[in-house]
């Protein structure tokens, strides 16, 4: 049986406690957000979650190029919301796929994820997340094609020529 979040089990987003990044876990990979080192995406349940992994989605429109994506999040989690400790560090490595990391369980209402190092795509210091998602045992993400490069694949399929892609 196929498990999603739903209801009081979605929580609320926020980065850096103002920013509304719900859109970070709508099931959408085209909407996105840009995420900056030691940016904080706190993710804040009605009540205490069991969690052990977490699905994070990079973004990147029209990746032809050769990025070689390669940075950590960690995994933070805080009893009352203000004082956060590191549970797990997770590494990230491909972009346009949903990526699922797991770590040990650990069960809290308040929770963190936050960008230590973004390195391989030039200079920037963000990537843009599409989907970001803390998952308990059985639960699977709201997007996770099961079609590898699944958007890059997509796009293939119609226009013939960049031109054609962007309509000029």
């Amino acid at each position: 049986t196929v498990k999603y979040r739903t209801g009081v089990h979605v929580p609320e987003i926020l980065v850096n406690n103002e920013k509304d990044a719900s859109l970070l876990c709508d099931g959408e990979p085209m909407s996105s957000m840009d995420i900056s080192v030691n940016d904080r995406i706190n993710l804040t349940f009605s009540r205490p979650e069991t969690i052990e992994k977490v699905a994070i989605h990079p973004h990147l429109i029209f990746q032809w190029g050769p990025f070689d994506l390669n940075s950590i999040f960690d995994i933070e989690v805080s009893e009352d919301g203000k004082t956060y400790r590191r549970h797990a560090s997770v590494s990230v490595s491909s972009l346009n796929q949903t990526l699922i990391k797991s770590f040990p369980a650990v069960s809290a209402r308040y929770f963190r994820v936050v960008p230590r190092e973004i390195r391989g795509l030039g200079d920037r210091n963000m990537v843009s997340i599409s989907e970001i998602e803390l998952l308990g045992k059985d639960e699977v993400p709201r997007y996770n094609s099961s079609v590898s490069n699944h958007l890059e694949k997509t796009v293939a399929l119609r226009p013939s020529s960049m031109a054609q892609m962007v309509g000029a």
